[in-house]
C-alpha cells in the first residue's frame, strides 16, 4: 500500500515506535486498536476481495499506516486519556480500511490521521471540561 504519503519504510516506522515506548513517550494502545479495528474491517470486507490473513497483512505492512499508527502513538496529539487513544486507534483504523477499499489508497491515512487528530482533540477538550467541572 505505497503512495505519496507512504514512502515510509516499515522497519524505520517500528524502529521508531520503539524507541519512544522504551522511553515511554509512545501509547501502546493507539496502534493496537488500529490494528485491531483493520483486522475487524477485514473480517466484514475481506471476504469479497483476497483471503482475510492476506488482506489484513497487505493492509498492515503499509509504510503509511504504519507511520500513522506511530504518529498518534505519540507526540503532542496523542489523546491524554486511555479511553480517547483507543477510540482515535480504532476509528482511524476504520476510517483508513473504507478510503482504501473506496479506491482513495493514495490519500486514505492522512486524511484519516488528520480528521482523527481534529475530532480527538475536540473530545479532549470535552472531556476535561466535565472533569474540570467537578
Amino acid at each position: 500500500m505505497a503512495g505519496g504519503f507512504g514512502g515510509a519504510s516499515v522497519l524505520a516506522a517500528a524502529i521508531a515506535f520503539l524507541y519512544l515506548a522504551v522511553r515511554k513517550s509512545a501509547a501502546w494502545v493507539v496502534p493496537l486498536s488500529l490494528a485491531f479495528s483493520l483486522f475487524l474491517g477485514t473480517l466484514l470486507f475481506g471476504c469479497i476481495a483476497a483471503p482475510v490473513p492476506l488482506l489484513f497483512l497487505m493492509q498492515l505492512s503499509g509504510g503509511s499506516l504504519l507511520f500513522a499508527a506511530v504518529f498518534m502513538a505519540g507526540g503532542v496529539g496523542a489523546p491524554s486519556t486511555r479511553a480517547l487513544r483507543i477510540f482515535c486507534g480504532f476509528f482511524c483504523g476504520l476510517l483508513i480500511l473504507l478510503l482504501r477499499f473506496l479506491r482513495f489508497e493514495e490519500f486514505a491515512v492522512p486524511f484519516a490521521v488528520l480528521f482523527l487528530q481534529l475530532l480527538c482533540n475536540l473530545a479532549e477538550r470535552r472531556v476535561s471540561r466535565r472533569i474540570g467541572r467537578r
